[in-house]
């Protein structure tokens, strides 16, 4: 799955990701990827590899577990659990 998340996002690309939140809900962002201009601290405390980091139109700066990730501009990605 990563191979096509990787490929669907690519820096500075504006996407539409869903994907299932902690409590199980499903949740949106919509933003664009590769954006670090304002974020706190200047430094990146989220593992690459695990997280996407998203700006978000609406709610600023937000990471996504790419495990949790379910929908890519409207692409269905098939999870796999370990």
């Amino acid at each position: 799955m990563n191979k096509v998340l990787n490929a669907i996002i690519e820096n500075g690309k504006i996407c539409k990701v869903e994907f299932i939140k902690k409590d199980g809900s499903v949740g949106v962002v919509h933003g664009r990827t590769g954006v670090h201009r304002h974020a706190r601290g200047g430094t990146r405390t989220s593992s690459d590899d695990q997280y996407i980091m998203f700006y978000d139109f609406d709610k600023g700066y937000r990471n996504v577990n790419r495990r949790s990730i379910t929908k890519v501009n409207g692409i269905n990605l098939k999870i796999t659990t370990r």
